[in-house]
C-alpha cells in the first residue's frame, strides 16, 4: 500500500468511528426512555439485555476500526523517518 492509501483508509475508519458515536448514545437514550412510565423487573431485565447486546456489537465493530488504524498507522513513518508513537485509544 502507498502512503496515499493507507492515508485514505485511515480517513475512512475514523470518519466511521465519528459517524458511529451517536449508535451508543441513543441506545443508552432508548434503556431509559424504557422506564418512563415506571421501572418494573422485567423492564428493567429486558432493557439491561437489549443494551448489553447493542452496546456490545457496535462497541466490537469500533474497535476492529481501531485495530485496522493502529495497523495502518504503523506502516507509515512520520516526518523524521520514525514510526508512529501515537495510536487510537483502545
Amino acid at each position: 500500500m502507498t502512503s496515499d492509501e493507507i492515508t485514505a483508509e485511515v480517513n475512512g475508519l475514523k470518519n466511521l468511528l465519528s459517524q458511529t458515536d451517536y449508535k451508543s448514545i441513543r441506545t443508552v437514550e432508548q434503556f431509559f426512555l424504557l422506564f418512563d412510565g415506571g421501572i418494573t423487573f422485567t423492564k428493567l431485565l429486558t432493557g439491561v439485555t437489549d443494551l448489553i447486546a447493542d452496546l456490545t456489537e457496535g462497541f466490537r465493530e469500533r474497535q476492529g476500526w481501531r485495530d485496522r488504524i493502529n495497523e495502518l498507522e504503523a506502516m507509515v513513518p512520520d516526518d523524521e523517518g520514525e514510526q508512529p508513537a501515537e495510536a487510537v485509544a483502545e
